[in-house]
């Protein structure tokens, strides 16, 4: 709703800079074990933040611009 959009190209942007830093010459386990855990890191940040910007700034405006 508010905010939402913001995070969602922030955290793809944040995924893409990952993912075109991993060499490909050297794939390990331990590498994919990493990226993986890259990945559901910033998946659940950013919708953790997406949601609390999206529930809370609805209230914020209300009660201070209104």
């Amino acid at each position: 709703m508010f905010g939402e959009g913001v995070m969602n190209d922030a955290s793809s942007v944040v995924l893409f800079n990952a993912i075109q830093n991993i060499d490909l010459s050297e794939i390990r386990f331990t590498k994919i074990l990493l990226l993986l855990g890259k990945f559901v890191y910033l998946f659940s940040t950013s919708t953790m933040l997406g949601v609390s910007v999206s529930h809370y700034y609805p209230w914020i405006f209300f009660l201070f611009v209104i």
